[in-house]
């Protein structure tokens, strides 16, 4: 997850011109760096080019699973091992307002819906890898 976020979570933050994105994605980092005792490494020189459309199903697919983190946390059934820092981050996005942010400023875009698609399955093929 760790280079998920500072990959394609990066690329998709710069690639969809959602301000806001760049912050949270190396606040993530740095949660999940801290979970597995390392350092946060710095974005890749060479991240994926990713078209805005692809960038936003990107960044849906990762701001989506903050409510995943919140429903874990909630269930008490998470692990030692988990990232709890990550976890905490993740629903801390969910509850602050980012989140609807998000999705507030997604509603309003006019995105090609099979790019956006293909942008989410990036996360999850980075997942699965």
């Amino acid at each position: 997850m760790l280079e998920v976020h500072v990959g394609l979570g990066t690329a998709a933050a710069e690639a969809s011109g959602w301000a806001p994105g760049l912050l949270i994605e190396a606040r993530r980092a740095q949660h999940l760096a801290r979970d597995i005792s390392t350092e946060a490494p710095p974005p890749r020189a060479v991240s994926p080019r990713l078209t805005p459309d692809q960038a936003w199903g990107v960044l849906y697919a990762l701001n989506g699973s903050a409510l995943g983190a919140t429903v874990l946390l909630r269930s008490g059934l998470g692990a030692d091992s988990w990232p709890r820092d990550y976890l905490h981050e993740m629903a801390t996005f969910a509850k602050s307002g980012e989140l609807r942010d998000f999705f507030d400023h997604l509603e309003h875009l006019e995105l090609s819906l099979a790019d956006a698609v293909a942008g989410a399955g990036l996360v999850f093929d980075a997942i699965a890898r």
